[in-house]
């Protein structure tokens, strides 16, 4: 699952090149923000995956 996550932020943050070339226009910039938004949420769940993951190796009896 982390891998995909990865791999689907790496797209986002690539696709950020184009959205910034339409940036001069009001829906350039609305398109732009809504990027952000929803990588923001990707790297929520992220951090949040990783959280668990640690929290849950913490717990592990040996």
């Amino acid at each position: 699952m982390k891998d995909n996550i990865v791999g689907s932020l790496k797209e986002m943050h690539d696709a950020y090149d184009p959205y910034r070339a339409t940036i001069g226009t009001g829906k350039g910039q609305e398109m732009f923000a809504d990027v952000l938004r929803k990588s923001a949420v990707w790297e929520s769940i992220r951090a949040s995956a990783d959280r668990s993951r640690t929290d849950s190796s913490r717990h592990r009896q040996p």
